[in-house]
């Protein structure tokens, strides 16, 4: 019974220093790139260090602009918000990027995450724009002239 204990508090030990995204608290919350409010649920993003301190942010250009800032700094975990699921974030890495006019993000680089493929279909047909994966937003961000 003492062993069963035991390692069911070291797995919960371990469990919760896991870094894990934080909760963003729309409209209260300020960027910690530009200080603005932090008030769309579509464009929000965070960065979470291995210590899990998470940096949240209001638009995907601000986490690159933060990140380029931080350079030295290793992320634990990388999310942005799916623009189909407002308020969910999700794994950066996974997810495919609409940069388009009709879809202005909140600090006007024109740039939306989807987690699927079929959402950025439905997105690119409906308002165009180019389609992009995360290592190229990496690479290309601070290149991309005004749209």
């Amino acid at each position: 019974m003492k062993i069963t204990l035991l390692f069911a508090s070291l797995l919960l030990a371990i469990s919760s220093c896991q870094p894990s995204a934080q909760k963003i608290n729309y409209g209260k919350q300020s960027c910690d790139f530009c200080r603005m409010s932090i008030v769309d649920d579509r464009y929000a993003a965070q960065l979470v260090n291995s210590k899990s301190r998470a940096y949240s942010f209001d638009a995907i250009e601000c986490l690159l602009h933060f990140k380029k800032e931080n350079a030295d700094q290793q992320w634990a975990l990388e999310l942005v918000t799916n623009y189909a699921e407002p308020g969910q974030l999700t794994d950066a890495n996974h997810c495919q990027y609409i940069r388009s006019k009709k879809l202005p993000s909140p600090m006007g680089m024109y740039l939306t995450a989807v987690q699927t493929p079929n959402q950025a279909e439905v997105l690119t047909s409906e308002f165009g724009g180019a389609l992009f994966n995360y290592s190229t937003v990496l690479i290309q961000w601070e290149q991309w002239a005004e749209l």
